[in-house]
């Protein structure tokens, strides 16, 4: 089955040092973050297995829509990640204000739940390998 999910790696727009020096913030204020991603990337579903400082897995979704930059952290223990910001198992940012329509909302859902599929199928496969 094709998930809506897209695991391989972005491919990037800038250079780091091209896009560090477009954008940068000194006063680290949350929502300036601008993704390096080429903008098929953007348009896709981005999905990358993450761990945040407890070692717990986490599963971060990015994608552009309507040209705002999303951020989706799913995590299975309630302890979802963004920054110092932690609790629940669905965090949301945004670099602004997200419109969608109801078919973009209904994917982000089946998004969020193929991540969550994930993470259960990797903590099983955890569970089940020999010590």
């Amino acid at each position: 089955m094709h998930g809506i999910l897209s695991w391989d790696k972005p491919a990037r727009k800038n250079t780091s040092e091209e896009h560090e020096k477009t954008y940068s913030s000194d006063s680290g204020i949350p929502g300036t973050c601008m993704p390096n991603m080429s903008l098929d990337d953007r348009k896709k579903w981005k999905a990358k297995l993450t761990k945040h400082t407890l070692g717990r897995p986490q599963v971060e979704i990015r994608k552009e829509i309507m040209e705002t930059s999303v951020l989706i952290v799913v995590s299975l223990v309630g302890k979802a990640t963004v920054g110092k910001q932690t609790g629940g198992n669905i965090r949301i940012s945004a670099n602004g204000p997200i419109v969608m329509g109801y078919t973009t909302w209904q994917t982000m859902q089946d998004a969020i739940q193929e991540a969550n599929t994930f993470l259960k199928n990797r903590m099983e496969e955890d569970r089940n390998e020999p010590r």
